[in-house]
């Protein structure tokens, strides 16, 4: 379990705990057969789970996420309208976005909060969303963060994921954030 003090004290009582460490990143790297920066961004989208890694390697994967990137960087300088985008995400994979975005909040909170000891895969200041966000406070990232870990543990709930989705992507509009 990776949640043990969730476990009954009975149950709890009857295990032995064994620590299972994740696999540095070459190992990925060999494992994928993919380069290691590839590899270490695979484990960040995928929350350090290869097999998830796995996952996100297929075609049609990369591309919505790569579309995921470009579109919220857009949102987010103000280009592009969030309510359109969030209707996009609902109809492609809407559990994929909201797991690209919270890892996406997280690198950039470590990014923000710590930088020298960030083991991010690319560079910041290269970093178009990265960039996108400054004018985010660390507490607009902070919230952004709850509300998508929310919404992606709601869906399927019978939340109106349209409506929660496009509240969601419209915080990332600097104006919008800070109210």
């Amino acid at each position: 379990s990776h949640q043990p003090d969730r476990l009954l004290p009975t149950i709890r009582s009857r295990c032995q705990s064994l620590a299972v460490p994740r696999p540095d990143s070459a190992a990925v790297a060999e494992w994928l057969g993919v380069p290691e920066p590839r590899a270490r961004e695979l484990l960040s989208l995928g929350g350090g789970a290869p097999l998830r890694a796995i996952a996100l390697m297929s075609e049609e994967n990369a591309s919505l996420i790569k579309g995921f990137d470009e579109k919220l960087n857009l949102v987010s300088r103000n280009r592009l309208d969030g309510q359109a985008v969030a209707d996009e995400w609902l109809k492609k994979n809407p559990e994929l976005a909201l797991e690209w975005l919270v890892r996406r909040l997280q690198r950039s909170i470590r990014l923000r909060l710590a930088p020298a000891d960030s083991n991010a895969v690319t560079d910041p200041a290269g970093d178009p969303l990265h960039n996108a966000w400054l004018a985010l406070g660390v507490d607009a990232l902070f919230d952004r963060l709850a509300a998508a870990e929310r919404l992606l543990d709601q869906l399927g709930s019978g939340i109106n994921a349209e409506l929660a989705m496009r509240v969601l992507l419209l915080g990332f509009q600097p104006e919008r954030a800070r109210t």
